[in-house]
């Protein structure tokens, strides 16, 4: 504790003169600050006090401000400054008042020595190199409040979760103005994580928790780890909630471990620790349905266009993922897909995923994709994979097309990604980034050629709160093939739900496309919002029967609501395309339901 305060010298003559005198109707008009010695800007004390000119003045702000002119210097370590109020002149009309004041700061106290005690698994050097409190500077009170947290984070880092720090003592030393500071750290004991308990699962396996938690037994706790299991577990699209993790102790083991890291003999305190994980599972199935309803022109009918998915997570309480999928998305074209995923292959942080892939293009022809996927999860937020992929083209008999022949693929490839949203099902905050490159040689079978094709991806998002409830998401994507000979069966497809809203499901076909999307959502609760969109897009490619290329940009535009309700999650949107009348609008209707 500090031995010494600041004195403030109030005049006692002054102040019992006007004990008895109302300021109710005095308001400041003037107040002077005279520093002896200059250590603040007046404006800077002016503009920290409460007593401001034109507002009545009263005893209890006269002490006020008195008590706060005393705390800007202790702050700067005066701790021998005095704060006189010389006197206050009031008019004759006693409707205002100048008010006077003199101080004089005294010599400033700075830091001599700084001791710390009860240490044992770090040296002195190693905590002193945290700290911005040194010698030779005034003590401030936040910054060495920082100081103590810093500590305390490398203890939790390094395994002492219960280790305290307390300023054991604040010496001041009149005679040369210095400041002697002692601080005593607890360590308590190094937690070894010996138990990992799970409350809550009913489906999913504990070892399955536990694995993805990336703890393992016998294992010294690390805060790091500890504060990341909630993320964790929540990518993994299983829990409805995720509760804190808690530390408990079993019990102290009192070893003979020494401290290697600075040579000491003196022995650490390991004390056996458990986790406790407290969850409730959702629904690990989902069914996600959507409809939407393109209208006719003048030649043709409108019609329906629609894709239906399901997808269990967490086959046999295992967190393996098969996924069946269906759409629709032109009058005479659909296609279907599967997927099957393998999670932490032979127990390692690897995910094999296999994929099947067939689309129908109208009459045209039929193209068939099989990839097989290796990602190696080398963080929490990071993952890089490679992938071995083969595409068939299967052209139609009744398809007059010239430049379209059968064909395969056999292409390698990598992805890199990296996603940094705090909540994956309606995101408030973070960052996802894909990247993806692949190298092919594809085959014409009629041709007898054999040609290399290369394809770039890119896939970016950022999610921000500007307010609260509010929050703006902006994404960018593009899609490019490379070859020497580009078919339509080779191009990308633009338009609909998930590219540019607005327009027709894949009404663009380009060899090289870009969108972007922008959403401004107001948030209804945990995964329901109301938003407006803004989308605009490109596509490229080039027409060799009539050696030319078309290119376009295209914009769109509307409003959109999704709603969880217990019927599922209800999304419903409403969208124009640049130049379309409200009788063109398109309604997509989506339904996703799990089970």
């Amino acid at each position: 504790m500090l031995n010494k305060f600041s004195i403030l010298i109030l005049s006692v003559f002054f102040l019992s003169t006007y004990h008895n005198f109302s300021f109710t109707e005095t308001k400041a008009r003037n107040i002077l600050i005279y520093q002896t010695t200059n250590i603040f800007n007046t404006d800077y004390l002016l503009q920290n006090i409460p007593l401001k000119q034109n507002i009545p003045i009263s005893n209890q702000i006269l002490e006020s401000t008195l008590a706060k002119l005393n705390q800007l210097y202790q702050n700067d370590c005066y701790f021998d400054a005095q704060i006189v109020l010389d006197s206050i002149s009031i008019t004759k009309d006693s409707a205002s008042a100048d008010i006077f004041m003199t101080i004089t700061p005294g010599k400033q106290y700075i830091i001599d020595k700084i001791s710390i005690i009860g240490n044992t698994y770090f040296n002195v050097d190693e905590l002193s190199n945290l700290m911005q409190t040194k010698p030779g500077i005034c003590l401030n009170k936040n910054t060495i409040e920082s100081d103590i947290e810093n500590i305390l984070s490398l203890y939790e880092t390094n395994g002492f979760p219960w280790a305290t720090i307390k300023i054991n003592s604040i010496q001041l030393n009149d005679s040369n103005k210095t400041i002697a500071i002692e601080l005593e750290i607890d360590e308590k004991g190094r937690a070894k994580i010996d138990e990992v308990k799970i409350e809550g699962n009913k489906e999913t396996k504990s070892s399955v928790i536990i694995r993805e938690m990336r703890i393992n037994p016998g294992e010294i706790y690390n805060h790091q780890k500890f504060k990341k299991i909630p993320t964790r577990l929540q990518k993994m699209q299983l829990f409805e909630n995720i509760e804190e993790p808690i530390l408990f102790v079993i019990k102290n083991l009192d070893t003979n471990q020494k401290k290697e890291k600075n040579g000491s003999n003196e022995s650490i305190n390991i004390i056996s620790s458990g986790i406790l994980i407290k969850l409730t599972e959702g629904n690990a199935n989902y069914f996600d349905g959507l409809i939407g309803y393109l209208p006719g022109s003048l030649q043709e009918n409108g019609y329906f266009i629609g894709t239906a998915e399901i997808s269990m997570r967490n086959l046999f309480g295992t967190a393996r993922k098969l996924n069946f999928k269906w759409s629709k998305d032109e009058r005479f074209s659909q296609e279907i897909g599967i997927k099957y995923t393998e999670p932490w292959l032979i127990g390692y942080p690897i995910n094999l995923k296999g994929t099947f892939f067939q689309r129908k293009q109208d009459t045209t022809y039929i193209k068939r994709f099989a990839e097989l996927k290796t990602e190696f999860m080398i963080s929490d937020l990071f993952s890089a994979s490679t992938i071995i992929s083969q595409e068939n083209i299967i052209k139609s008999n009744t398809s007059n097309r010239t430049q379209l022949f059968n064909s395969g693929i056999l292409s390698l490839g990598f992805e890199l990604q990296y996603d940094t949203r705090d909540y994956i099902y309606n995101p408030t905050s973070g960052i996802f980034y894909k990247n993806d490159y692949f190298y092919g040689r594809k085959k014409i079978y009629l041709l007898s050629q054999s040609i290399s094709v290369q394809r770039y991806g890119l896939d970016l998002e950022f999610y921000k709160s500007i307010l609260p409830k509010q929050v703006i998401m902006l994404s960018i994507h593009g899609k490019q093939v490379n070859s020497s000979r580009i078919e339509i069966s080779d191009m990308y497809r633009l338009g609909g739900t998930n590219t540019l809203r607005g327009y027709r499901e894949n009404q663009f076909l380009g060899s090289r496309i870009y969108w972007s999307n922008f959403e401004y959502r107001f948030l209804l609760a945990s995964r329901s919002f109301f938003y407006g969109f803004f989308d605009m897009g490109y596509y490229y490619r080039k027409i060799p029967e009539a050696n030319e290329k078309a290119e376009a940009f295209k914009l769109g535009y509307g409003i959109g609501i999704r709603v969880r309700t217990t019927l599922g999650t209800i999304g419903i949107s409403l969208a124009l395309g640049k130049g379309d009348n409200l009788n063109q609008t398109k309604i997509h209707f989506g339904l996703i339901n799990e089970f």
